[in-house]
């Protein structure tokens, strides 16, 4: 969090410390912050893909469709 207490506008922070929570099981907390990276820089397709591979791991396969052909 030192980077997005500094510039919260800084979306390639949030989509670390999403990355970090997706990897740690935390799913919700990462599915928070890649949409807020996405809220800053909605060009990045690699947020959007993240996060459509967490909702995959969460079991929302419909959701994970969904975010996947917004990115498209």
């Amino acid at each position: 969090g030192v980077a997005i207490s500094i510039s919260p506008a800084y979306w390639d922070a949030y989509f670390g410390r999403g990355t970090a929570y997706a990897e740690k099981g935390e799913y919700d907390k990462a599915i928070k912050d890649y949409s807020k990276a996405i809220a800053i820089n909605p060009k990045s397709a690699v947020v959007y893909t993240s996060r459509g591979l967490v909702y995959s791991q969460k079991g929302e396969v419909h959701k994970a469709i969904e975010v996947q052909s917004t990115c498209n």
